[in-house]
């Protein structure tokens, strides 16, 4: 079976007798129930298919730490360690309650570096100062009547701006969004009086809050981090990592699923076929198959050449107790 989503427009409309013209079937149904399946596999397990690894360099610290927002496509982190030095572990992830419960110190007095992760937001820095937003889209005479939509506070208070772009492509916030952590929160596209085109940047001076392709996303979600470590420039890891993927929108886009899910793929939209056509026995018995084959599927991923090893590795936080 071809895995792009016209293909499975084309094989469920065959399913339920429909005519291929039928749009609501093309750009409604079959496109939903798709990207349902999609992220029912994606969450089931963590996939070693699924895992990416990269380097990403963090600035030079501020007081304690340094900041650096993940990109996108970055879902969950599954480890950090070195770039280049062996025999040096990975570091050490905590969340922010654990920072907050335990205060485990700087990395300057600790002797080692850990990373704390945080909230998810739709811009990729803090906000470096109070000031307006400027914005540019690549598409400078398409870009007329396409709107940017800027939440945050101002002054302390919860507030949202929404800026329509000139015949240039151009605009700017008539407010003054606070700087640091949740000054900036959320930015994102809204269509305007012309389809969305060309790549949509909003900065505060030279710092990017958003950068945005309007042909396929309207915003972006990143994981904010804080590196403690006590460096004072800027510092290189690989970052091993679970993938996000973005939405599928056009009929030419191919699942993001190896090629070994192709059946999962069939059994999850005959289950939602058989419960269109009011069947419900037919849309159990096929739900029931979909989960049974992303069992076997999760063997079917793990399988792991040589021998298993156990490695103890020392306790590095306090152990809660149950209360």
């Amino acid at each position: 079976m071809a895995r792009n989503l016209g293909d499975l427009q084309q094989w469920a409309l065959e399913q339920l007798h429909e005519s291929p013209t039928s749009a609501v079937f093309t750009t409604v149904l079959v496109p939903q129930w798709t990207r349902q399946c999609i992220s029912r596999i994606l969450t089931h397990t963590y996939w070693n298919w699924n895992t990416g690894v990269r380097s990403l360099t963090w600035p030079a610290s501020a007081a304690e730490f340094s900041t650096l927002y993940l990109p996108e496509y970055v879902d969950k982190i599954l480890s950090v360690y070195p770039s280049s030095d062996e025999g040096i572990g990975s570091i050490d992830i905590i969340g922010a309650w654990e920072l907050d419960r335990y205060r485990p110190g700087v990395g300057t007095t600790l002797g080692r570096t850990y990373l704390v992760l945080w909230g998810w937001y739709w811009v990729e820095n803090d906000n470096p100062t109070a000031a307006v937003l400027t914005m540019v889209s690549s598409a400078a005479a398409a870009a007329n009547g396409v709107q940017v939509r800027i939440e945050g506070r101002v002054g302390g208070r919860e507030t949202r701006e929404t800026v329509t772009l000139a015949g240039l492509g151009t605009g700017t916030t008539t407010a003054i969004f606070d700087a640091g952590v949740d000054g900036v929160r959320r930015i994102s596209l809204i269509a305007g009086t012309t389809a969305l085109t060309g790549v949509v940047t909003v900065s505060n001076g030279t710092t990017d809050l958003a950068v945005l392709d309007s042909v396929w996303e309207k915003y972006q979600e990143h994981q904010r981090t804080e590196l403690y470590g006590g460096q004072g420039a800027s510092s290189t890891w690989s970052l091993r990592y679970y993938r996000r993927h973005r939405r599928l929108e056009g009929a030419t886009e191919y699942l993001p699923l190896p090629e070994d899910f192709d059946h999962c793929v069939e059994l999850f939209l005959g289950s939602k076929i058989a419960a269109f056509r009011e069947d419900p026995q037919s849309s159990l018995m096929l739900m029931g198959e979909f989960v049974s084959e992303l069992q076997r599927m999760v063997a079917w991923d793990r399988r792991q050449p040589g021998q298993k090893r156990h490695i103890r590795v020392r306790q590095q936080w306090p152990s809660v107790g149950r209360r």
